[in-house]
Order: structure tokens, then sequence, then C-alpha cells
């Protein structure tokens, strides 16, 4: 008993070492003992893995050696690493048994070395499971694991008995069933594109929080994002974009479907379930047109698959953080840079991983859609040190999560107040954010041209709404519909597009749905409410962005009307004028100051929003890990 437990402390040790991720194995008991504390965070696989790992071993000494159990749990933590799903993870589980079974044999290493072995040898080649598909996935891993079981052994010396008994068949028609269940789905490419011509590729880029004016493509005095300006050269600007609400489960449920917030009604972050199965995503009309269809998000809560938007998408790559990197080594680092524990993967691992994508897509006969989601920009806003000294006005030990969130109550109770040099620093860190996202953007452009595919694809860069700094008693985002909650950046390479141009008709993130369909030849869905930007659009058009807060009482709605000079702003039925033409900051409130044949299709064009008939409207309650998620981002206080 007592050999058993140091065997299995040891083992429990290395798992530490090595960094497996503490929550992929004990989840339902590390999940209620994380705290923010970085101390706490890094001492705690230290603590438990050992303790948990060396009594299990003890309890089991006698009937499977502790090499087994390590065998059996450190496949589960490196798919949990891999971001594969459950079913993925029972098949290899399943194999991995098959194969002790088979072997005859438990006590080939001790603990210590398989789990050295096994974590270090996966973790390794990760980068290289990227993109495939889930059969390519099926047989790699049981492959790589039957050859790192017959490592062990040789390193061993001991000879390999091949006795297949009773149990070891059952497992085997384990294997078999999952397999065939795993692949029984809707495949890659499972419609047929047309005939004789390879449709377009489509990549869409998401820049979670960042606003048009923080970027220098937009005119902004930093110099922000110098690789969208490059990309800019060769592409369409529309300096007159606005998110169709303002904050990212809405923004990007009206990106994917076409429709208003009021209609697809993907805003109640209490419930799931709510976008409606008769409303075709981008995603879902794009696969049955015959594309391979990837998604890579950071923001994962509202991205993956709690509120519908993983719809569609045959690759999904919804990790968390804490689930991925969250280890004893990146938290020394971030300790060591005085950084906060991120939410959310940063935009070098975004990138990593979609170009990663592109390589593996532009070799295949499909077209394909890569949907990217870098978060980087969001608060807490903690950009590499390399990034964050980049800009004036950084100050020095300010923690800006605890800030932020004391900001957000300040505002809540009416009383915001933001210093001139606490509101520099938040800049400072914000503008390093956007930079940061900017140069991964270029480089994921350049994986693009590098394989071949940038020419021929429908490239879109845009954001899902903006961020506040104070003005006019707001901070953060998901509180107003001013502009800089909801002017978005918006760059649209089209298909072999070779030159720059600029469009300055009012544009909407409901205008991308309609806009893809028409580039990869989709038939239309029963009902959408943007246009197609492959074709201009008159500058005399008005488009709509919700807001839904809860700031001043039960959940209610805020609109604005965004025309090509004026905008109509109504909160808590008061209406805000203002000339965003001449006045971008909204300094002057021209309510009751202009001709009343100004505002009324402003709010001619509310109205006709307010009165549209939501599609759905049941959801069910969210599952307690999606709230803790939400909370942490600040999305649910």
């Amino acid at each position: 008993m007592t050999r058993s437990f140091v065997e299995g402390a040891k083992a429990g040790l290395t798992l530490a070492t090595v960094e497996c991720a503490f929550r992929s194995v004990l989840s339902p008991l590390v999940s209620h003992l994380v705290t923010p504390e970085l101390l706490w965070v890094i001492l705690l696989p230290f603590l438990l893995y050992p303790l948990v790992l060396g009594i299990a071993s003890a309890a089991l000494g006698r009937f499977l050696n502790p090499t087994a159990l390590i065998a059996i749990a450190v496949p589960a933590a490196t798919l949990r690493m891999l971001g594969k799903t459950t079913s993925i993870g029972v098949v290899v589980l399943a194999a991995v048994v098959v194969i002790l079974v088979v072997l005859k044999r438990t006590s080939i290493v001790t603990p210590l070395t398989a789990s050295v072995l096994l974590i270090g040898s996966l973790w390794s080649v990760r980068e290289l499971l990227i993109g495939l598909t889930r059969s390519e996935k099926l047989l790699v891993l049981p492959v790589a694991l039957a050859v790192l079981a017959a490592v062990l052994f040789l390193l061993h010396k001991r000879p390999i008995s091949f006795r297949f008994g009773w149990s070891g068949g059952v497992l085997a028609a384990v294997v078999v069933v999952a397999a065939i269940a795993l692949n029984s789905g809707v495949p890659f490419g499972s419609g047929e594109p047309r005939a004789g011509h390879r449709l377009p590729n489509v990549v869409l880029l998401s820049l979670d929080t960042v606003r048009a004016d923080h970027t220098s493509v937009y005119g902004y005095s930093r110099e922000t994002t110098p690789q969208l300006a490059r990309f800019a050269a060769r592409s369409t600007l529309f300096p007159n974009a606005t998110a169709s609400s303002n904050f990212t489960l809405p923004s990007h449920t009206s990106m994917f479907t076409g429709l208003p917030a009021t209609v697809h009604g993907n805003y109640e972050l209490g419930t799931m379930g709510i976008l409606s199965p008769g409303d075709t995503t981008m995603a879902e009309a794009l696969s049955a047109r015959g594309y391979d269809t990837y998604s890579v998000v950071s923001n994962a809560p509202p991205l993956g698959r709690a509120f519908g938007l993983d719809r569609g998408f045959h690759y999904l790559d919804a990790r968390i953080e804490d689930d991925v990197r969250y280890t004893p080594r990146d938290a020394l680092r971030q300790y060591a840079w005085h950084a906060p524990l991120l939410h959310c993967r940063r935009a070098d691992e975004m990138e990593a991983i979609a170009s990663a994508l592109v390589t593996k897509a532009a070799r295949r006969e499909h077209p394909f859609f890569l949907f990217v989601n870098f978060m980087d920009a969001h608060s807490p806003y903690s950009p590499p040190e390399s990034y964050a000294a980049r800009f004036p006005g950084r100050l020095p030990d300010v923690a800006i999560e605890p800030v932020m969130d004391g900001l957000i109550e300040e505002m809540l109770h009416g009383r915001l107040q933001v210093s001139p040099a606490l509101r520099g620093h938040l800049i400072s860190q914000y503008d390093a954010a956007v930079a940061f996202v900017d140069h991964h953007v270029g480089e994921l452009i350049r994986t693009l041209q590098q394989n071949g595919a940038y020419d021929d694809t429908l490239i879109i860069v845009t954001a899902d709404h903006g961020e506040a700094f104070g003005d006019k008693g707001f901070i953060g985002h998901g509180n107003s519909v001013y502009q800089d909650a909801i002017h978005i950046p918006l760059l649209i390479k089209f298909p072999r597009q070779t030159a720059g141009e600029v469009r300055k008709e009012p544009v909407a993130l409901t205008d991308l749905y309609a806009t893809v369909l028409e580039t990869a030849a989709c038939p239309p869905p029963r009902e959408h409410f943007g246009i197609s930007l492959l074709h201009p659009a008159p500058e005399s058009r008005i488009v709509i962005s919700e807001g839904f807060t809860a700031r001043r009482g039960p959940l209610r709605a805020i609109r604005a009307a965004v025309g090509s000079e004026y905008k109509l702003l109504v909160e808590a039925r008061t209406p805000h004028v203002f000339d965003v033409r001449n006045d971008p900051n909204e300094e002057s409130d021209l309510a009751g100051k202009v001709p009343a044949e100004v505002v009324a299709p402003l709010q001619a064009a509310i109205d006709a929003v307010a009165h549209l008939t939501p599609h759905n409207r049941t959801g069910k309650p969210l599952d307690a890990e999606t709230v803790r998620r939400l909370r942490a981002l600040g999305y649910l206080r």
C-alpha cells in the first residue's frame, strides 16, 4: 500500500511538472477550489495531484498497477489539452486499455516514466494535430499511443505477450462502436461545389472589442494597426461601419445570421438555446454548399456551444485558457510579468492555430470557411510585455481587472469617475493589445498568401463592438450605443481584388451574412435583413444598432439609427441626435435643433426594428460552468 501511494504521488508530481492542465483530470473538484491568487494557482497542482493520485494508487494497488492508472489518466488530460471532443476521449481511453489488456503487462515501467513519455510526446506534437478531421484524429491518436506503448516495452526489455482475452475483445468492440458513432455525423465538405469551379474561400476575422477610432488605419494618432493599413491598400475600407449590438453574443449572432438582435433573440446571457433552429447560420449555409468550416475562438463562453454559434462548423476550437495553458509555467511567467491570469487565449496562439488550419485547408479539394475571434483588446487588456510599454501612459503595478470591477460598480451606481492618469493607463494597454492583435492578423494574412489562398479568398476583418473609457458615464461595453461602443472597423478584400477602395455608405454587421452567401453562391435563407456589400449601397442608407442593458433596472433595449451624417439614439424614451460626420465624439446633442425631416427617417428605422416579431424565445438555463466563465469575463455579475 505504501509503495503504491509513493509511486502514485511521484506520478502526480510529474503530471504537474510537465504541465498537465490541472482542470483536466480533476475538474469537478478543482473548479470549486481555484481562486485568482497566483501563488495558490501555482501550488495547487503540486499539492493536489500527488495526494489524489497517491490515494487512488494505494486503493487500487491490488487490482490495478499504478502504471495502468496513469496510462489512463494521462491521455485524458492530454486530450483536454488537445481540445478533443468527449467521444474521441472515450475512444482513445478504450484503446489504451485494450493495449494494456492485449499486452498482458501493466508493470512495464514506473508511473514516473510512463507519465513523462505519454504527456511529453503528445504535448510536443499537439500542433500537428490541429485541423485534422475527426476520422484522422481517431486514427492518429490510438496509433501514437500504441507506438508509445511499444517503446515503453522495448525500454523495459520485457517480452510482449499477445494473449487476447474476453475483456480485450469487449474493449476492442467499444473502440469499434465508438468509431462508427463518431463518424456517423456529417463529414467535411458534405455539399457539392459548383461543377468545374472551386468557390472562393471565406475568412472572417473578428477583433473582439476593437473600436474604429483606436485603429491607425481609421486615422488614430497612435500606430496601432500597421498591418491592417497594409491590408487596406488592396481591400475595401468602410469608414461608416456599425456594430449590430454593443456586446459579443448578439453582435456575433447578427453577423452569423443577418438578423437584428430583436429577431434572433440571442442576447439574454442567462439562458441558452434561444437561437431558432429555423435560422440558418453562415457556417450552416456554407457547409451545405460544400465548404469545410472551421471556428477558432478566444471568447469561448458566448462563441462556443452554449448559444448555438457553433452550428455548421465541422471544426470548433473553443477551448478556455485555463483548460489549455493555465498551468504552473504560465502562472509563474505571468507572475514575473505582473500580469493578471488570463481567461482567454492570446492572439499569438490563436494565429498559430488558424495558420495551421489554413495550411491544411488550402490543400483540400473543398473551399473553406475560417472564422477566428481574437480577444486581446477585451478587458483586462493584458498585452505581452514587449507591447505593454509601446504607448505612453502606462502606470506601474496597476492590476487592471480589479480596477475595472470597481469602475463598473461606480458606473452601475451612476457615480463613475476615471482620473486622467488611470484613463491614460487603460488606453495605453488597450492600444497595445490592439497592436498585438494587428501583428498576428498580419501573420495570418501572410499565411494565406504563402499557401496560394489569398487572391481567391473573401477576407473580412471587423469587430463586434467597441469600448468606453469613461466618456458619458460609461466604462467597458454592453451599456450604451454611443459611437465608442458601436463604431467598428470593417475591411473587406473581395476575391481577386487588387486595388484599395473606400466606400462611405452606412453598413452593419448584418450585411456580412448576405455578402458571404452571395460570394459562395448560396441560396438565400428564409429571412435576413442585411445587404450584400459586393455591390455599393446608397449613402442615404440607415443602419440600426441595438443594446440590451439592465444597468437601471430590468433588461431593456436601447437603439440607435445611424445614417451617413446624423445619428438618433433613443434611451429610456429620450432621443439624442448627433452629427456624427462632423462631431464623431458626440459632444453636441442636437435633439430639437435639427429639422424634423432629418429625424423622421431615423425614428422610423428604429420603430421598424422594435416592432419585428422574434423568431424564438424558448431557452433553458445555462449550466453552472458556462455561468462561471461568463462571470469571469464580466458578462454576468
